[in-house]
């Protein structure tokens, strides 16, 4: 089947990368709907609808999934009004709550990337998460050197804090993985991934490979 995007997405970021202002943007608003807006959320609501019939309890309404392109430039000192790539959140409440595990995706004109994990849980979430790992932390171990999962996303990723309440200090030395606030996997590709007319199947390939990582995280959720 041909591919949800053409070459026309990729040189529409391009552009937008030399002429990040509202009046270009608005020249070129019909480009935007045609070749980047309405192919994405046409790909977003086909991946959502394949995620749920396999079991994911995700939300599926493709708008809901996908962020704006509008910047947020009230506390940036980068005031480019538009974002050079477009995005999506597969999680329970999409992209409106990202404390929430999930599998993302970013599209632009530089790279194409995917990330699986939990990104920006809250205190209490982070909680959760430090104590499901401590209840087995030897399982966890497992998970993520699983040899598939490291072969497609690399070593799992996020900042970690420098000190640890006393209930985690003890399991430091046999797992500093304890200490992060963030825990995901990324995994970037080059632009031309997203025109390739097997992108679904390799992105449902990609979240099947994440997919035990990422139930991990939200069975520790269930704890809250």
């Amino acid at each position: 089947m041909p591919s949800f995007f053409g070459k026309e997405y990729i040189q529409f970021f391009r552009a937008l990368e030399k002429n990040n202002n509202k009046e270009w943007f608005q020249k070129n608003r019909k480009e935007y709907e045609n070749y980047v807006r309405s192919p994405f959320l046409e790909y977003v609501a086909s991946i959502a609808l394949k995620m749920q019939k396999a079991g994911w309890n995700i939300e599926t309404d493709p708008a809901r999934c996908i962020s704006r392109i509008n910047r947020d430039i009230r506390f940036s000192k980068d005031k480019a009004p538009y974002n050079v790539y477009m995005t999506a959140f597969f999680s329970q409440r999409g992209s409106n709550d990202k404390s929430l595990p999930g599998f993302f995706l970013r599209f632009g004109a530089r790279d194409t990337t995917f990330m699986a994990g939990s990104y920006g849980p809250t205190t209490e979430q982070l909680k959760s998460i430090r104590t499901h790992i401590a209840s087995d932390t030897e399982s966890f171990k497992k998970l993520i050197k699983d040899k598939n999962l490291v072969h497609h996303f690399g070593q799992i990723l996020g900042e970690k804090n420098k000190r640890l309440s006393p209930e985690y200090q003890g399991l430091l030395e046999s797992i500093p993985d304890l200490a992060r606030k963030q825990f995901y996997f990324i995994r970037e590709e080059k632009p031309d991934f997203i025109v390739q007319p097997d992108l679904m199947k390799k992105t449902m390939e990609l979240w099947k490979v994440a997919r035990p990582f990422n139930d991990y995280l939200i069975e520790a959720h269930h704890g809250i």
